[in-house]
């Protein structure tokens, strides 16, 4: 598939040029959740046992599409670890729109230092996809990022969600479309081979939205698009099929 990839972007490269810019310039920039970036939900057991859960990454890690941290992913995801083990769990979010593996890596990374965690939600893939990072690129870059989040955490689980597909997205027009769902597939197959691959590393493939999921830029989960994510994730994370 990389072959065919590389032949497309060679012959339509002017049409995606076109489409890129054209996208860039009509699509709503959405903002990213603002603070509070910490929160807390209650666990049913009332044990006082506390689940540190940080979240990680680009844009849908920073709630854009989102009215704040606790209508995304982050507290999205908190609810689902409370729901199924009756802990409380703090999370944390950390992200910022546009980051890219490597970036997260070098810049976001380090912020764990210090921080409690005993689990991270890694979520990338939308970035180095549209900026045509390669295979191995994307697979060396995870890789350092995984061994930075453990160099600040010690050896904590992290679950990573695979690549949105971008073929679904409402803002993105064809071919440009079909060529970035090429891309994104690409990349979620290399996180499947180092989930499969490195002890403690665990990995979801990101669902197939509907319409009425996406923000008002159809590029971002909306919080309906944020609270289904959640629930496969934690479908995953616990062994879970529906």
């Amino acid at each position: 598939m990389n072959a065919l990839i590389t032949t497309a972007l060679i012959l339509l490269s002017p049409i995606l040029l076109i489409q890129g810019w054209w996208t860039r310039r009509t699509t709503p920039v959405l903002p990213e959740a603002g603070p509070p970036f910490t929160g807390r939900v209650e666990g049913a057991n009332r044990s006082g046992v506390i689940l540190h859960l940080i979240v990680l990454g680009e844009s849908t890690a920073a709630g854009v599409g989102a009215r704040s941290h606790d209508a995304g992913m982050a507290g999205q995801f908190a609810r689902q670890l409370a729901q199924r083990t009756g802990l409380d769990v703090a999370w944390r979010a950390v992200g910022r729109g546009g980051a890219t593996a490597r970036q997260t890596a070098d810049e976001l990374a380090p912020q764990l230092a210090g921080a409690d965690g005993d689990l991270v939600l890694v979520m990338l893939g939308v970035n180095d996809s549209i900026r045509l990072t390669g295979p191995s690129r994307w697979r060396r870059d995870l890789l350092d990022l995984i061994d930075a989040i453990h160099a600040h955490l010690g050896p904590t689980p992290i679950l990573l969600a695979g690549p949105p597909p971008l073929s679904r997205f409402p803002a993105l027009p064809h071919p440009l479309r079909t060529v970035m769902g090429w891309r994104s597939t690409l990349l979620d197959d290399v996180v499947a081979e180092i989930a499969a691959t490195t002890p403690g590393v665990i990995h979801c493939s990101t669902p197939l939205p509907g319409p009425d999921q996406f923000a008002p830029d159809g590029f971002h989960p909306g919080e309906l698009g944020y609270a289904n994510w959640a629930r496969m994730l934690a479908d995953a994370l616990f062994g879970e099929k529906r």
